[in-house]
């Protein structure tokens, strides 16, 4: 006899948790979907569905169509807590869900389909960061009034990127004319001359900003493809820094080198602890950060006075 589940787009039984699968090119809120009833079935001690699976002709439908049921990882308790914070909403990035506690399964699963979509696309494999760890990865999204996004503060990084870092690298969407054009498949937002004339000072200031923080080292800035970016995140070795975005969480949560630090206001703000998986941890940072209602497109602060709040902060 089948129910409602209490993940969006979900129905449970005595046996399985089935997720109505579906595709979209906003993949962080896609993934939010899809990794909540993976992690209810989980934890329930069922099986999870997705039927036909996600993800459309991109990497997402080499994700699990079908997980056995995971007895060791079962835990009535935390079933309760998911659906009492998440409760079918849609966005399970903004809760403290059950994803928080399978971040093994996500790993192993956004690694194998990553893999699994390069090999059949005879794709050149994406890599980021090196094999000593040192070389930093901060990932910032260039949206300017989504109340998800947050503008990171001096304080964010730290004491915590390294003082022996070799590179930092800023890692952001295309937003100029020709990084638009430049760029495969998909692109998330376009931008207005104005508005890209702030976002290059922005990206500017925080070069300037970070480079103290590891003795001097090179810091530079990099965009491509959708997936480009988000398998760079995935795979990178070494720290790494997420603001702002679910795309950032769901690919950070994937990272098996880290560490990882996330911008605290995901998880419902309740820091949740991000349990089990590979790797030098989840970290939700605990430094400042400006709402983006205080920028709004740059109307109501310019790229100068947000900078001047990210150095003080």
């Amino acid at each position: 006899m089948s129910s409602t589940s209490c993940a969006f787009r979900s129905r449970a039984n005595e046996t399985t948790i089935t997720y109505n699968a579906r595709f979209s090119h906003s993949w962080g809120n896609l993934l939010s979907e899809y990794w909540e009833p993976v992690g209810l079935a989980a934890l329930s001690g069922k099986e999870f569905s997705a039927g036909g699976g996600i993800g459309g002709d991109t990497w997402m439908s080499y994700l699990p169509k079908h997980e056995p049921a995971r007895s060791e990882l079962k835990d009535p308790d935390a079933v309760k807590q998911a659906c009492l914070s998440c409760n079918g909403t849609r966005y399970t990035h903004g809760c403290a869900g059950a994803w928080t506690h399978v971040r093994s399964l996500i790993q192993d699963s956004t690694q194998h389909a990553l893999d699994e979509f390069e090999a059949k696309h005879k794709m050149e494999r994406v890599t980021s960061g090196s094999a000593n760890g040192k070389e930093v990865l901060f990932h910032m999204r260039l949206e300017f009034l989504h109340q998800q996004v947050q503008w990171p503060g001096l304080s964010f990084f730290k004491d915590k990127i390294p003082h022996d870092a070799t590179k930092i690298t800023i890692l952001h969407m295309a937003y100029l004319d020709e990084q638009v054009k430049s760029v495969p498949g998909h692109i998330h937002q376009r931008y207005p001359p104005a508005i890209q004339v702030a976002i290059t000072e922005l990206l500017g200031g925080y070069k300037d900003m970070l480079q103290p923080l590891c003795g001097g080292c090179g810091v530079e800035t990099s965009t491509n493809s959708q997936y480009h970016d988000f398998a760079s995140i995935a795979r990178h070795k070494g720290p790494l820094f997420v603001m702002g975005s679910s795309f950032g969480m769901w690919a950070a949560l994937a990272n098996v080198h880290g560490p990882v630090y996330m911008s605290s206001n995901f998880g419902g703000g309740q820091k949740p602890p991000v349990e089990g998986g590979k790797g030098a941890g989840f970290f939700w940072d605990d430094g400042k950060m400006l709402p983006n209602q205080n920028v709004s497109n740059f109307k109501q602060m310019s790229a100068n006075e947000v900078l001047r709040w990210a150095r003080a902060n």
